[in-house]
């Protein structure tokens, strides 16, 4: 445990309730952390497994568990020459490494002894997508107001102008073209809107930079963009709508399907999306197969379903065509279905009968927000 380590107020009662849902395999616990470059996997409501990718990084508080997973992270701390959390989620995520769901311990806020800033409490959660970003064109000395006011546009910043040195280079880069330019101002926003979404306190998104365009960032992300003109702190907060910070959810469509595996296998290649970790025998999703193998009870199988397909939705939302599919005869719509989820049962015999099922389903519910 590191020494900023900072524990939510009901830190004693949601780790016993945590402790108490962790599977009997588990080689490390990450309390708290930050899932980085994957989803993570619901085991159960308040319960994820770290994902593939970057796993999960940060080691302001973990468990290790087995000669094994210990061995292996010395290996990789020994031949380091990054940052040790940097290489520690990979490596973990190897292992049966497990994390609460939201983390249940942040770090507090000082001077990072990386970047130099003081940076505010954070407890590492990811953003659902929807937030909103703010496009501010404004003198430097407005936007160092706003800075205090949790308008957040970057913690390492060039220190003549103070614009976001990530910013700062992607737009000076004259070799990128503009699909490029776009995919990596839409990483920066993701970066950001990461960290906002773990700040204790209320915060947005700010694009600082004279080259931003409000146009362009409204075609990279779902979430409100607000373009604010200002000459003075003030008159940007006038320009920032009350209801900001209060994005609506949005309509979340399932398939539910009904078809032999080999129908689904087909599907895959077209954007039907089940999950990554699955089953080598049977390709069921491992989360649904974990998640009813460890309770009989309808109420917590839905709320870990439901889990399920949210996660399904985040990975799959920025992908056209992308459809979140639930495969599991176990499943009922009743068990999906929610104030945002929209459930669509299908049966099929053959991949083309899906899709096209799919798309007369599209094409209706497009016609009912018309």
């Amino acid at each position: 445990m590191e020494d900023d380590a900072v524990f939510m107020d009901t830190f004693a009662e949601d780790v016993r309730e945590f402790l108490g849902k962790v599977p009997q395999d588990w080689q490390c616990l990450m309390l708290g952390g930050q899932h980085v470059n994957s989803q993570p996997i619901p085991v159960l409501p308040g319960l994820v497994r770290a994902g593939g990718g970057g796993g999960i990084q940060r080691t302001h508080c973990y468990a290790l568990r087995g000669r094994e997973v210990m061995k292996a992270l010395y290996g990789v701390w020994s031949n380091a020459a990054v940052h040790c959390d940097w290489v520690m989620g990979p490596c973990m995520a190897k292992f049966n490494t497990y994390a609460p769901d939201p983390f249940l311990v942040g770090q507090s806020d000082g001077p990072s002894d990386i970047s130099g800033h003081k940076n505010p409490t954070k407890f590492w959660r990811s953003p659902s997508g929807n937030e909103p970003v703010a496009v501010l064109h404004a003198p430097k000395h407005v936007m160092e107001a706003l800075r205090a006011k949790n308008w957040h546009g970057g913690y390492t910043r060039d220190p003549a102008t103070g614009i976001d040195v990530g910013l700062r280079d992607l737009f000076a880069d004259a070799k990128l073209s503009p699909d490029e330019r776009d995919a990596k101002l839409k990483e920066w926003i993701n970066m950001i809107q990461w960290e906002v979404a773990s700040m204790t306190e209320q915060a947005i998104c700010t694009i600082w930079h004279p080259a931003a365009r409000a146009d362009v960032v409204r075609r990279l992300i779902r979430g409100k963009v607000v373009e604010v003109i200002a000459n003075s702190p003030e008159e940007a907060l006038q320009q920032l709508p009350q209801d900001i910070h209060t994005p609506q959810r949005e309509t979340i469509h399932v398939a539910l399907l009904r078809a032999p595996r080999q129908v689904l296998e087909a599907l895959r290649d077209h954007g039907w999306h089940s999950g990554h970790w699955r089953d080598e025998v049977t390709g069921q999703d491992n989360g649904i197969r974990r998640l009813f193998g460890a309770t009989g009870n309808k109420t917590l199988r839905s709320q870990g379903i439901r889990d399920i397909a949210r996660t399904l939705h985040a990975e799959v939302s920025h992908n056209q065509g992308g459809v979140v599919t639930i495969w599991a005869d176990e499943v009922s719509p009743d068990m999906v279905a929610d104030e945002d989820i929209r459930v669509h049962e299908i049966h099929a015999a053959t991949a083309e009968e899906a899709i096209a099922k799919w798309a007369g389903i599209v094409k209706q519910s497009k016609e009912a927000v018309a």
